[in-house]
């Protein structure tokens, strides 16, 4: 299963996530060829990718 969620304030949710504990894995923020940068939260218990996103302005 996958999700994208676009958000207004990318950092804010990475500063939020970046120190969670427990078994989600997760890739901090980088940009993307098509005008997002973007995160990725990985869940393996129930086999989902999260793409957390923000338009690059």
């Amino acid at each position: 299963m996958e999700f994208y969620l676009e958000v207004d304030d990318l950092q804010q949710v990475w500063n939020l996530m970046k120190d969670e504990p427990g078994e989600i894995k997760v890739k901090e923020a980088f940009d993307r060829e098509y005008g997002m940068r973007e995160m990725h939260i990985i869940i393996p218990h129930t086999k989902t990718l999260m793409f957390i996103g923000q338009a690059i302005k």
